[in-house]
C-alpha cells in the first residue's frame, strides 16, 4: 500500500514545484522552492549541486523536514488546494 492515495499521486504527478522547509540545529528556519518527484512512498528534489545549500546543511545536521505541495484549483474562485508531508530527510548520494 503506498502512503499516497492514487488522487494524491495523481497531483503530485501535475505539480512542477514544492516548498522545502529544513531547520538548523538552533531552529533558524529555512524554506526553499524545489522541483518535486514522486519515488515510491518518497518526495524527491533532484537537479543542482545541492551540497552547497543552506538545506543540505540543515538535513546534515536536523533530519526533521516538511515539505508543502499547493496551487490554485480555480482563480475565480479562491480554491487553495495542496499537500503536506512531515518526515526526515535524507540526502541520497549518486
Amino acid at each position: 500500500m503506498s502512503a499516497f492515495t492514487d488522487a494524491e499521486l495523481t497531483y503530485l504527478d501535475d505539480q512542477p514545484f514544492m516548498r522545502f522547509a529544513t531547520a538548523s540545529p538552533t531552529a533558524n528556519p529555512d524554506v526553499a522552492p524545489v522541483s518535486v518527484s514522486v519515488e515510491g512512498d518518497d518526495i524527491a528534489t533532484a537537479g543542482l549541486d545541492v551540497t552547497h545549500t543552506l538545506r543540505y546543511r540543515n538535513i546534515s545536521a536536523n533530519l526533521r523536514a516538511t515539505v508543502v505541495v499547493d496551487d490554485r484549483a480555480s482563480v475565480d474562485l479562491w480554491s487553495p488546494r495542496g499537500i503536506k508531508v512531515f518526515g526526515t530527510g535524507v540526502v541520497e548520494e549518486h
